[in-house]
């Protein structure tokens, strides 16, 4: 007997990204509805890396005036580039990243807390959008999501239906 599915795309179909951005460059950090992969095409030569890593397991106790990379270094942070413009390497993003001396905890600890006031999902995560040349960290960013109305109602009544569903981003 064949059953039925219903795989849905998430962002911008279940729900919407959510994201509190700090350009570094201006010290401004307001909410943005821009992408970090249209932010990153912005700069001529960027790259767009997430933290694999919990915030609230490794970053959220460090002390504001912590620098970045000292803390990514001494607690072994991964990085994953996921966007990057043609000719930029992920090992020259990760030697950006360490040899940043501008960013510090506070940055990454005030998108954070901008991020958690808001109406969203308990899911976070942190990335950053760097320049290459000049070599620097310009944006940091801490982003969620939230479901559009409904959305619960609907996953519910297709459950009570014996449909499955899946997200497929």
């Amino acid at each position: 007997m064949l059953g039925l599915a219903v795989v849905f795309d998430g962002a911008g179909v279940i729900y919407a990204p959510f994201r509190i951005i700090k350009d570094m460059q201006r010290g401004l950090t307001k909410r943005s509805r821009v992408s970090g992969i249209t932010c990153t095409d912005r700069l001529t030569t960027g790259a767009m890396v997430v933290l694999k890593t919990r915030y609230e397991e490794t970053l959220e106790h460090e002390e504001p005036t912590n620098l970045f990379a000292e803390v990514l270094r001494a607690r072994e942070i991964e990085t994953k580039v996921i966007y990057k413009r043609e000719g930029v390497s992920d090992e020259d993003v990760r030697e950006i990243i360490l040899q940043d001396g501008s960013v510090t905890l506070r940055d990454v600890h005030e998108v954070v807390r901008k991020l958690r006031r808001c109406d969203i999902l308990p899911v976070l995560g942190i990335g950053l959008i760097l320049e290459m040349a000049p070599a620097r960290i310009r944006y940091v960013i801490a982003g969620g999501i939230n479901l559009f109305p409904g959305t619960l109602k609907l996953f519910k009544e297709l459950r009570e239906l014996g449909i499955q569903t899946y997200i497929a981003s």
